[in-house]
């Protein structure tokens, strides 16, 4: 947004920032097309759906369009039937598991992770994506110690943008200093195995992670 050309491009026309969809609003969004389409389904294939189609907002769109040929309008369409009808199209990025092992939502990071590892995604950058992350929360845990400032001023003095506050905050809520120090330690574990100064697999190191 300070580049030169951004603000060339600014003082001359519109710009729309569009924000990625994030997880937790997918339920809710899917949703709204869905009944839009008259189509019911229950809890637990809405979530299948979710996991099917998270990251990939034009697989969601479609399937929505399926299950509407599938649906009578009255019956709440099962997890069964959305498994039949609706295949595995989610789509992540090495930032998606990062913020899946940091928030301790271990199914979903290790599905991410099998997902990056099938898309040829290499674990150097995964660990990279983590350690950015890891780091942060180990400085904020630091400083926290003191008892000095609220969670939000320390993210905010470590440069956190303020939409990742209740991700980092929860977390540092859940963990002392100790556990991120310990995370770093193994991660850089894992970089070594990644560049070959140890030998073992990374994407098991990284599952296990």
């Amino acid at each position: 947004l300070k580049t030169t050309w951004y603000k060339a491009v600014e003082a001359v026309g519109v710009v729309l920032r569009v924000w990625p969809l994030e997880t937790r609003q997918l339920p809710q969004w899917l949703q709204r097309r869905l009944q839009a389409r008259n189509v019911r389904l229950e809890p637990a294939a809405l979530a299948l759906l979710v996991s099917r189609v998270e990251g990939n907002l034009l697989a969601a769109a479609q399937a929505v369009e399926r299950l509407a040929l599938w649906s009578d309008g009255h019956t709440p369409l099962t997890a069964a039937q959305v498994a039949e009808h609706i295949a595995d199209s989610a789509h992540f990025s090495i930032y998606d598991w990062a913020d899946a092992v940091i928030a301790g939502e271990t199914e979903r990071a290790l599905r991410i992770l099998q997902h990056l590892q099938a898309e040829g995604e290499e674990p150097v950058l995964m660990v990279w994506a983590l350690t950015r992350e890891l780091r942060v929360l180990a400085q904020a845990a630091f400083l926290l110690q003191t008892g000095r400032e609220r969670r939000d001023s320390v993210l905010a003095r470590l440069g956190v943008a303020e939409r990742r506050w209740g991700l980092l905050g929860a977390a540092l809520q859940r963990q002392p200093l100790r556990f991120w120090q310990q995370t770093l330690a193994y991660c850089a574990q894992a970089d070594r195995v990644n560049k070959g100064g140890v030998r073992g697999n990374p994407w098991l190191l990284l599952a296990a992670l």
